[in-house]
């Protein structure tokens, strides 16, 4: 049953009336019988709003201080990731400093055989 077929089912119209007696008002049958359907009804739309509220607060966006941990974490990892990166671009920069090294002895060398042939 949808939300608007039980609202309409379950309109309660409560009219307080009383019975004189002796030892003073006494509420109706009909008016106490109304107020029982009409507590039961709000004691059912609390729950129905319980059920709604748990899982909203199930299915929410992970509040502010969690989100900040996370942040806080991957700031950390980023920052570990870097220093590893750096010390790996330093440690692959002297390598490529004693190749470019060796290269050029390698070059000066040739250079030294090649003027040290007889030319034809």
């Amino acid at each position: 049953m949808s939300e608007r077929e039980h609202e309409k089912k379950d309109v309660i119209v409560i009219k307080p009336s009383y019975i004189e007696t002796p030892k003073g008002k006494i509420p109706t049958y009909e008016f106490v019988r109304g107020l029982v359907k009409a507590i039961d009804i709000l004691d059912d739309a609390a729950s129905n709003l319980e059920e709604k509220l748990a899982r909203i607060e199930k299915t929410r966006a992970p509040d502010l201080n969690e989100l900040r941990e996370r942040l806080s974490t991957l700031e950390e990892s980023i920052k570990e990731l870097q220093e590893r990166l750096d010390f790996e671009l330093k440690d692959v920069s002297d390598k490529l400093s004693v190749l470019t090294d060796a290269f050029a002895e390698l070059v000066e060398r040739i250079k030294k055989i090649e003027e040290s042939l007889p030319r034809d």
